[in-house]
């Protein structure tokens, strides 16, 4: 009975400290910082960009109250990118270059 009731207390502790939003927040942007200098070239960039994105959408669900606040961020993140997706191939080369 000793042995099961000393084993309770740190597995509620670890429950505690795995259930809470800002601790997957955290090793995501561990992941992150593991990961980013690997990534080259342009499709690096784009997952980069897409894992900055969701890393702020995650740090507005962890930390946000409200669906307001998750809807804002979801509007400043995603609806710009969806613009520029769709948006025509723009060549930036100078017109001598071309």
């Amino acid at each position: 009975m000793a042995v099961r009731k000393s084993i309770e207390v740190p597995r509620a502790a670890l429950r505690r400290v795995f259930f809470q939003r800002c601790f997957y927040l955290f090793f995501v942007l561990l992941a992150l910082i593991g990961v980013s200098p690997f990534m080259e070239g342009a499709r690096g960039t784009y997952l980069l960009a897409g894992f900055n994105a969701f890393i702020v959408l995650a740090a507005a669900a962890a930390l946000g109250r409200t669906a307001l606040s998750f809807l804002l961020v979801f509007m400043f993140l995603f609806l710009p990118a969806a613009v520029v997706a769709r948006g025509p191939a723009v060549d930036r080369r100078p017109p001598a270059w071309r």
